[in-house]
Order: C-alpha cells, then structure tokens, then sequence
C-alpha cells in the first residue's frame, strides 16, 4: 500500500513538472548562472528522427549551438519549433540547430509525424535516454538552450519563450554568434 502512495505522488509530481513546461509562465534567462559556469556541457549522442541521417555525437560539434526540445503533444511547442525552425535557414551557417524531442515523454511515432506536419527543416533528434535533457537540465518542454562556442550554456528559456519576443529572441541569436568569436 504505501509503495502504490509512493508511485502515486511520484507520478503526480513529474505531471506537474511536465504540465508546468507547457505552461504560459515567462521565459527563464539563466545568463547569471552561466556567467559562473566554467566548464563546458559534456558532449552526447542524439538518434537521428529522420531516416537517412546520421547519429549526432555533439562532441564533434564547433560553435554555438541553439537546443530546442520539445514534445508533440505540447500545445506551445507546436507553436514556438516552427518559429524557431523559420530561423534555421537564416543562421545555419553561424549557429547549429539541434532540435530534440524528449523521447521518454513522447512517442517515435508522435515525434516523427510532428517533423512531417511542419515540415521541419533543421536537424531533429531524440533524446532516447534523457542524455541530452539531463545534461542541460532541461526539466520542462519547451525549452530553448543556448550554448557557446566554448560548450557553456549562456541562456536557458523555458516556456513558449521565442514566441512572446520575436525581435527579443534573434538579439539573443545575433549575441550568441558573438559570443568568443575572434
């Protein structure tokens, strides 16, 4: 009996969690964390959702990078990933676009016919074991992370946060390809 309370209040507590990413709340900039962050993101490997393509190991990865995680069955991620995919082509060649769906949360199936219904454009992955959510301490969905060309994270916004600022957003994007360039 109170293994099953256990399991229950454990279960409620990642819904709430869950619930909370896909939530209206405001974006979360973590630029103060970052400034004291020394050392760098370890790197992973992302499973292709494509087939055809190629495991990521992000190790291999040189420059900044814009993480995008998200679920197809959060209602803002399906607003906020093409928006963020609309941007893709336009900073491709200064900013790697990662888009991750948080497979434990979500299905292959679910991710997969999420790519075709936007024709997503930019390089998507799941997230199979949690690796990538854990190393960047994504808790929530969506969630954009942004990280230098060093591999530290310089922002973390959680929530529909690309949407409420479009002009907000690309000035994080222009800042980040600054970020240690010589």
């Amino acid at each position: 009996m109170k293994k099953n309370i256990k399991c229950f209040f454990a279960g409620l507590s990642l819904v709430a969690v869950i619930i909370s990413g896909c939530s209206g709340s405001s974006p979360t900039p973590v630029a103060d964390v970052a400034k004291e962050q020394v050392e760098a993101v370890p790197g992973f490997e992302l499973a292709a959702i494509r087939s055809g393509e190629e495991l990521l190991n992000t190790s291999d990865i040189d420059g900044p990078i814009l993480y995008s995680f998200w679920a197809s069955w959060c209602n803002y991620c399906q607003k906020e990933i093409p928006y963020i995919d609309s941007l893709y082509s336009e900073y491709s060649d200064e900013i790697s676009f990662i888009s991750v769906n948080v497979t434990p949360d979500d299905s292959v199936d679910g991710a997969r016919g999420f790519i075709e219904q936007y024709d997503l454009q930019m390089p998507a992955y799941f997230d199979l074991d949690g690796i990538a959510s854990s190393s960047l301490g994504v808790l929530a969905v969506p969630t954009v992370v942004l990280v230098d060309r060093q591999g530290r994270i310089v922002e973390k916004l959680i929530g529909p946060s690309a949407m409420q600022s479009e002009e907000e957003f690309v000035g994080k994007l222009e800042s980040l390809i600054q970020i240690g360039k010589n």
